[in-house]
């Protein structure tokens, strides 16, 4: 948006991530935003690189100003852990964000054989499981700036059946067969 002042042309834009769109005169002080789970820290300016509070003027002649809001993820991250199924068969194929509200997460695994994070999947190898079930923990480290959380989840690898694990023999002794 474009205000005027003593026919001195400049621009203040305000980058608020999608939260609402707001109109203001060129002597008006910076807002406080609302927006659920996050905590509002100031407005950081295009020319200064600092953080602004609302008490600040956002007025200056002839220059041209981003405002961009910054906020501070003020929620849980233990529901990224819904991510992670509690029971892992064969079959099951869980989705693994790398990202999450701008934070990075690297996940892991108490047991890479039966549970296998790779390429933002996790899933179970079924050369490696038993009889019974077994338990694995899967980790998510989140960080920025940092800030660092860790959320822990137990899961249930579910044994294989016999069945499968017969065809699974044949088809690798197939296999085998084929390469040699």
């Amino acid at each position: 948006m474009k205000k005027y002042y003593n026919e001195i042309d400049y621009q203040i834009d305000y980058d608020l991530f999608k939260v609402e769109e707001l109109e203001y005169l060129f002597d008006t002080k910076l807002p406080v935003l609302n927006r659920d789970g996050y905590v509002f820290e100031g407005w950081l300016s295009s020319v200064d690189n600092k953080i602004h509070s609302e008490f600040e003027s956002v007025f200056t002649p002839g220059l041209s100003i981003t405002y961009t809001a910054q906020w501070a993820y003020s929620g849980s991250f233990e529901h990224i852990m819904d991510n992670v199924s509690n029971n892992v068969t064969k079959d099951t194929l869980d989705n693994l964000p790398s990202e999450y509200s701008g934070y990075e997460v690297v996940w892991e695994t108490s047991n890479a054989n039966l549970y296998t994070i790779k390429d933002g999947n996790g899933y179970t190898n079924m050369m490696y499981q038993s009889h019974k079930n077994q338990l694995v923990t899967v980790t998510a480290t989140i960080s920025k700036n940092g800030e660092t959380y860790v959320c822990s989840k137990e899961v249930t690898i579910y044994p294989v059946v016999f069945e499968e694990m017969i065809n699974l023999t044949n088809n690798l002794l197939y296999f085998l067969f084929l390469i040699l």
